[in-house]
C-alpha cells in the first residue's frame, strides 16, 4: 500500500481534489484485488477518517 496526497507532493494535474484528500494505492496484494481507497485527512489530530462523497 502507498499513502499519496496530492496537495502534498505538489501535483496540480487532478484539481477536483480537495486540499485535505488522501489515497491509500494499493499497488500489489497477493488473491485480492487491487485499487484506490479514498480518506480524509484531519491535521489537528493526525489522523485519517472516511472520505464522504459530497
Amino acid at each position: 500500500m502507498m499513502l499519496y496526497r496530492e496537495s502534498y507532493y505538489g501535483d496540480n494535474e487532478n484539481t477536483d481534489l480537495r486540499d485535505d484528500v488522501a489515497e491509500i494505492r494499493v499497488a500489489k496484494n497477493r488473491n485480492g484485488a487491487t485499487g484506490v481507497c479514498r480518506l480524509v485527512f484531519q491535521r489537528e489530530y493526525t489522523r485519517f477518517v472516511n472520505f464522504a462523497e459530497e
